[in-house]
């Protein structure tokens, strides 16, 4: 299974655009994670859930919304 990994540094918001090339490699519906750092370095998962432009597989942007600034990493699969 292919994994990306998208470091989150101080930021309340972020935008990834969702281009051909990881269609290729998540498919036209990707499983998204929000991982937060939190209590000395350790991470937790959140509730986080992308917002998509368009449903798929039309999809060509996932936006999140922290609701602060985080430190962090999204997971895509």
């Amino acid at each position: 299974m292919i994994t990306e990994i998208i470091n989150i540094a101080a930021e309340s918001t972020k935008a990834i655009a969702y281009n051909s090339t990881r269609q290729a490699n998540f498919g036209v519906a990707p499983l998204v994670q929000v991982w937060q750092q939190r209590d000395e370095g350790k991470y937790y998962l959140t509730d986080v859930q992308p917002v998509i432009d368009a449903a798929p597989p039309a999809l060509s942007m996932l936006s999140f919304d922290f609701g602060g600034a985080v430190t962090g990493f999204i997971v895509i699969k």
